[in-house]
């Protein structure tokens, strides 16, 4: 059973490629988490007031200036 062909003192071998999947696993996951994250909009609107972002919104033509104003009315009140 140790002799040709068994593993006998080569287990750590097993350890270290249960070691290198585990990190690999790792890696992949982290990459997807990044990639999602790096392309949600939510989270790549960065800091900013209600107020700046829906400026930004009019500017890039996102939103018309009548929606601008209804929407800044309703930010503006208490």
């Amino acid at each position: 059973m140790w002799g040709y062909g068994g593993y006998g003192s080569m287990w750590w071998m097993i350890v270290v490629q249960v070691l290198i999947a585990a990190v690999v696993i790792a890696g992949v996951a982290f990459a997807v988490i990044a990639l999602a994250r790096r392309t949600d909009p939510v989270a790549s609107a960065g800091p900013g007031s209600p107020c700046t972002i829906l400026e930004g919104r009019l500017a890039r033509g996102e939103i018309d200036e009548q929606e601008f104003q209804r929407r800044s009315s309703l930010l503006m009140k208490p």
